[in-house]
């Protein structure tokens, strides 16, 4: 029986957009979206406002999977919702905004316990998500502090979270 490709044929071929990925890459991507993507799959998805975080956040949209739960860390000048589709436009794609159901974003730290989520989110996330991407992360060392917090706090918060969820990351 044939295999479902989530990924479609955009994860095949380098498409016009998307001429500097290198071939390799495109087919370990459709590989890797093959083996661990399904329609079902919901997943949870950190540092989206990053350089990584937000290139991942752009392939999985064009792959069918459930839903992707997108984590960023609120900031009083812009919600949430602004900030990745900001991020989405700095890679002159504006899918983000239009997409529905299917993208959410979670206002929340990965620095603060349950990622710092509303009590209606929490349980959603654990309810529902059972692949986790972990993209957040702190650069800057001069800043040790705020470093220390995201990189080694946000880890123990991710495997506290992974634990409670009921569909296993």
């Amino acid at each position: 029986e044939p295999t479902h490709n989530p990924c479609g044929a955009e994860c095949g071929p380098p498409r016009s957009d998307d001429a500097s990925a290198p071939q390799d890459f495109l087919r370990i991507e459709k590989r890797f979206g093959d083996m661990l993507l399904r329609r079902e799959t919901n997943v949870l998805i950190t540092g989206v406002t990053g350089l990584i975080g937000g290139e991942l956040v752009r392939r999985l949209l064009r792959c069918e999977v459930g839903r992707v739960s997108c984590l960023v860390r609120p900031n009083p000048m812009v919600d949430v919702r602004s900030r990745l589709i900001e991020r989405m436009q700095f890679s002159k794609d504006s899918r983000a905004a239009q997409w529905g159901e299917g993208l959410e974003t979670l206002a929340g730290d990965v620095a603060a316990p349950r990622f710092g989520l509303s009590d209606h989110d929490d349980a959603q996330v654990t309810e529902s998500v059972d692949m986790i991407i972990h993209c957040a992360s702190e650069l800057s060392f001069i800043h040790d502090a705020r470093c220390r917090e995201t990189n080694v706090t946000g880890m123990h918060n991710l495997i506290a979270l992974a634990r409670r969820c009921r569909r296993n990351p």
